[in-house]
């Protein structure tokens, strides 16, 4: 007897379990047959919901979906940023100068810097508040950045505290490890824009 035939005596439970694709898995249960699977399956959307994994082919369907509503009703593309040297430049107190010390200071006073922890000294670059907003218009944008999750969140505390911006579109290297991948971007490559200091991405 071959496993189709096999499958179609299965009672109908069973059956909706064997014929599953695992399109979306959360905390390692399917969210439609509820069957319990490998925490290696597919793609780890953590960023998005805790615990969120999509088949491969659930990724792929979703960014094609994604992609096609965004160009059709809300008439934007995906943009891309990283936050240091791009958006942002950081640095550790213990690191400035005796003469850069003075923006611990001003920090205080100014809006473009802040010191976040008493640890390390923040400093947007020039015009992001104004670029954010223009670009709002023409993207939805995401937060890419090789920094840890609570780095990135505490940034993002300072330049988009409403999330209107970025929402939770927020990918970090606890999502991604040591390199960048679109794969974690629910977009076509063909409707993404990329902005990043570093050349290889």
């Amino acid at each position: 007897m071959s496993l189709i035939e096999n499958s179609c005596l299965e009672p109908e439970s069973k059956r909706a379990t064997l014929n599953c694709g695992h399109f979306f898995v959360r905390y390692g249960i399917c969210c439609n047959c509820r069957s319990t699977v490998d925490r290696e399956y597919g793609r780890a959307f953590d960023y998005l919901v805790h615990g969120l994994q999509l088949s491969h082919k659930a990724v792929a369907v979703t960014k094609s979906l994604t992609t096609q509503l965004a160009c059709l009703n809300e008439r934007k593309l995906h943009l891309v940023l990283d936050l240091d040297h791009t958006l942002l430049h950081s640095v550790m107190v213990s690191r400035l100068s005796e003469g850069e010390k003075y923006l611990l200071r001003e920090s205080d006073l100014r809006e473009d810097l802040w010191t976040l922890d008493r640890e390390m000294l923040i400093k947007l670059r020039p015009f992001v508040h104004e670029f954010l907003k223009e670009a709002n218009e023409f993207f939805s944008m995401y937060v890419y950045t090789m920094g840890n999750r609570d780095y990135a969140q505490a940034v993002l505390k300072l330049i988009d505290p409403k999330k209107v911006y970025f929402g939770d579109r927020v990918i970090t290297r606890d999502e991604s490890g040591f390199s960048k991948t679109l794969d974690l971007v629910l977009a076509d490559e063909c409707g993404v824009v990329i902005v990043d200091d570093t050349r290889h991405v």
